[in-house]
């Protein structure tokens, strides 16, 4: 599926390509092609219209509140959609520093989109091969950092 094919399917504002395809490198050859897309309207007609059913995995995107945010899915596209910018611009910045620091495995994925996209903190974080980093408490004011 092309970025017009989207487009026209979601009548997005814009529409970005996602997920490992673009993140990893060397890409995955046996994932799905994933779309983010910043939409004026619900599209939940049109999705529907086209073939695409309401998928996703809740549990990785604890802490979105704002009921804009839908994943659709229609054999192997994935296409998230979304009427907060905001949450858009913080999802392409997730995925620019996942591509940059070249993240191969899914877990660190998930990790770094939920600290960017909803504040997670490193203690809620979960590890697969290291023990959580004890971060220090913040020093009160006047305090020495050091």
């Amino acid at each position: 599926m092309d970025k017009l094919d989207v487009l026209k399917i979601t009548e997005a504002r814009w529409a970005f390509p996602v997920g490992s395809r673009v993140t990893c490198n060397p890409p995955p050859v046996d994932t799905d092609e994933d779309w983010l897309c910043l939409v004026w309207n619900d599209p939940s007609n049109r999705m529907q219209a086209e073939g695409f059913k309401q998928d996703g995995s809740p549990q990785f995107y604890t802490g979105n509140d704002n009921g804009g945010f839908r994943s659709w899915r229609r054999d192997e596209v994935n296409i998230v959609t979304t009427q907060d910018e905001a949450f858009a611009r913080k999802f392409m910045a997730a995925t620019e520093l996942a591509r940059r620091f070249n993240l191969l495995k899914k877990a660190d994925r998930i990790a770094l989109f939920q600290a960017v996209l909803y504040g997670v903190g490193a203690e809620n974080l979960q590890a697969e091969t290291f023990e959580a980093i004890e971060c220090p408490p913040t020093p009160k004011e006047g305090e020495s950092e050091g």
